[in-house]
C-alpha cells in the first residue's frame, strides 16, 4: 500500500500517512473549494487500510477549517469506527479557537471508542 503525502496549499492541509507506523497526520488549514474531492485520496487510503490494519494513530491539527471539512471528518471517523480499530486521535486546537474545541468535543462524544484526545496549543 502506497503512503500519501499531499502538500499543503493556501486553503488545504498537508496530509501524511505512514502505513508502517500506523500514522496519519493532517495539519494546516482546510477550506478547499470541494473538501470531499480533496479528501478523497485519504478516504480511499483508509478504506484499504482498515482491511488489513488493526491500529491507527491519527493526528489532526487544523488552524482553520470550514463546515464542509467538518462533515468530511464525520466520514473519516465513520470508516475508522466501523472497522473497530485500536485507535488514538489527537485533536489539536489553538487556545483561541473555541469552534475547533467544540467540534473536537462533539467528535469525542459521537465516537467515544476512537479515544479522541483534545490537546490545546498556544494562540495562533
Amino acid at each position: 500500500m502506497q503512503d500519501l503525502h499531499i502538500k499543503d496549499t493556501v486553503n488545504s492541509p498537508e496530509i501524511i500517512t505512514n502505513y508502517t507506523n500506523n500514522e496519519i497526520a493532517i495539519k494546516g488549514e482546510s477550506y478547499p473549494e470541494n473538501p470531499f474531492k480533496f479528501y478523497e485520496p485519504l478516504i480511499e487510503f483508509l478504506d484499504e487500510y482498515v482491511k488489513v490494519k488493526k491500529k491507527l494513530y491519527l493526528s489532526i491539527h487544523l488552524i482553520y477549517y470550514n463546515s464542509s471539512t467538518a462533515k468530511v471528518f464525520y466520514d473519516i471517523f465513520d470508516i475508522i469506527h466501523e472497522a473497530s480499530l485500536e485507535v488514538e486521535v489527537q485533536w489539536i486546537y489553538s487556545e483561541n479557537n473555541e469552534l475547533a474545541l467544540e467540534n473536537g468535543e462533539d467528535y469525542a462524544e459521537d465516537y467515544p471508542d476512537l479515544n479522541i484526545k483534545l490537546i490545546q496549543k498556544g494562540k495562533i
